[in-house]
């Protein structure tokens, strides 16, 4: 009977999910029939991001087989729920391969098409032919894409499996994790614009891939009703302080490496995400960040769990603001449109379902 009162609020959760999501989903067929330009760079936005979580909660949940399954523990069922809803996030990818001419420049029909559309100037011409034919070419980034999802569900499956097989799959699913990662974040996100080239992108799009999937699955434990000790959920607390500081350091030095090159294909990226887009950075990205931070700080005010909840609801905050900033300057002109807060609230209950769908049953604490 405890069994049963247990997973009753995740059961009724992904009820509700399922149902919101149906709704939603609803709502964005309208969009991509009304205004299919906004809505497909809605839903590629949307998908980076719930995609992203997915893929952050299976990296972390590797690392935590690594380190030690004491250090995973408290968040363990969390992070192979959040792992296991890639497989479903993959259908989502179909609606951004059938909009790739809507949103990359480089897959336009159009007579701006080719990786040398884009912001201004162009790829270097030693560059750009090579690029387009060998990977800027729709039949080879779909190939890609397909490869990266399958990739990503088939490790989510064995390392959420039973067995003890968890750490030697880990340490073999590492080595194609990182590389598939960086490589999805420069097709996806860096490719909206291609003349534009950063080696850090994929690193610190990971970095705060980590980040935001620690921060999810930190308020999930401290909130679920068969919740962890305040303790040892606050035991995370300097990971996150430690994923915070990384990604924060990525980001930066790539702003530092454009800003002293100084050159107009890489700083073209960042005014573009000036003029309106920079009161998303100055007024809401740095404040949670950094209030984030001052709670985690002090080693006392970890132990509390209003404190670890506060603290995650603002990193992930600002992982959504930040995301955004990111992806969705490349429409030139469109700005936000209403098609965005839909199309990311309708894949969000579809990874809120999926998650719960996947989460009772998984034991709370690790047996030693």
């Amino acid at each position: 009977m405890s069994g049963c009162a247990e997973t009753a609020p995740f059961l009724r959760l992904h009820r509700l999910a399922a149902a919101g999501a149906l709704l939603m989903l609803a709502v964005a067929a309208a969009g991509w029939w009304g205004a299919s330009g906004a809505f497909f760079h809605a839903w590629l936005a949307g998908f980076l991001l719930w995609t992203g979580i997915g893929v952050g909660c299976l990296g972390l949940l590797m690392v935590g087989h690594l380190l030690g399954e004491a250090w995973l523990g408290p968040v363990r069922a969390e992070l192979e729920a959040g792992a296991l809803t890639l497989p479903l996030l993959a259908v989502a990818a179909v609606p951004v391969l059938l909009g790739l001419g809507e949103i990359y420049p480089w897959a336009s029909p159009g007579p701006s098409a080719g990786p040398s559309a884009g912001l201004s100037g162009g790829l270097r011409p030693e560059l750009a032919p090579t690029i387009r034919a060998e990977w800027l070419s729709p039949p080879f980034f779909v190939g890609r894409t397909v490869a990266y999802l399958a990739a990503w569900s088939l490790l989510a499956w064995i390392v959420t499996g039973p067995g003890r097989h968890h750490q030697r799959a880990s340490a073999v699913g590492l080595v194609l994790f990182v590389p598939t990662v960086t490589l999805a974040a420069t097709d996806w996100a860096m490719s909206l614009h291609p003349q534009w080239l950063s080696s850090a992108f994929g690193l610190a799009f990971a970095a705060s891939q980590l980040t935001a999937a620690l921060a999810l699955a930190v308020l999930v434990a401290s909130v679920r009703p068969d919740r962890e000790p305040p303790g040892r959920v606050a035991s995370l607390a300097g990971g996150l302080l430690v994923l915070v500081a990384t990604a924060g350091y990525l980001w930066f030095m790539q702003f530092l490496v454009v800003w002293s090159a100084n050159l107009p294909d890489e700083v073209a990226w960042y005014l573009q995400r000036g003029g309106e887009w920079r009161w998303l950075m100055i007024g809401l990205i740095l404040p949670s960040a950094g209030l984030a931070v001052l709670l985690l700080l002090r080693r006392r005010s970890r132990r509390r769990r209003p404190v670890l909840i506060a603290a995650s609801c603002l990193l992930l905050v600002q992982h959504v603001a930040h995301h955004y900033w990111q992806v969705r300057p490349s429409a030139d002109g469109l700005g936000i449109h209403w098609t965005d807060p839909v199309a990311t609230t309708a894949l969000g209950l579809v990874w809120l379902a999926a998650f719960a769908r996947a989460l009772p049953g998984r034991p709370v604490r690790v047996q030693r």
